[in-house]
């Protein structure tokens, strides 16, 4: 387990959201996926009051991308219900092509 500051964990925090970001955006490194999964253990103590206000605007970047990405997890559900067997006559393939 790593003991970290505070300050490295909000530059850690800052980083993981501008690369979700880019995830997102289909703008990433094929290696930005992986980046994110290197999140180490870590041990930290109470925030301090100097960097309660930037805490706070990660917060709420960190709220909007979980919102952004359960819209993303919505609309594939709705598509891949709109291509699922229903039935008997069901299509059986997709035209890539069109």
């Amino acid at each position: 387990m790593s003991v970290l500051d505070w300050a490295d964990v909000l530059d850690i925090f800052d980083r993981d959201l501008d690369i979700t970001g880019s995830i997102v955006d289909q703008t990433a490194e094929p290696t930005a996926v992986a980046t994110l999964a290197e999140w180490p253990a870590v041990t930290v103590g109470a925030l301090p009051e100097s960097l309660r206000d930037r805490a706070e605007q990660i917060l709420e970047r960190q709220q909007q991308r979980i919102a952004q990405l359960q819209e993303g997890i919505e609309q594939v559900r709705h598509q891949l219900d709109q291509v699922r067997p229903t039935g008997r006559h069901a299509a059986v393939y997709i035209d890539t092509r069109a």
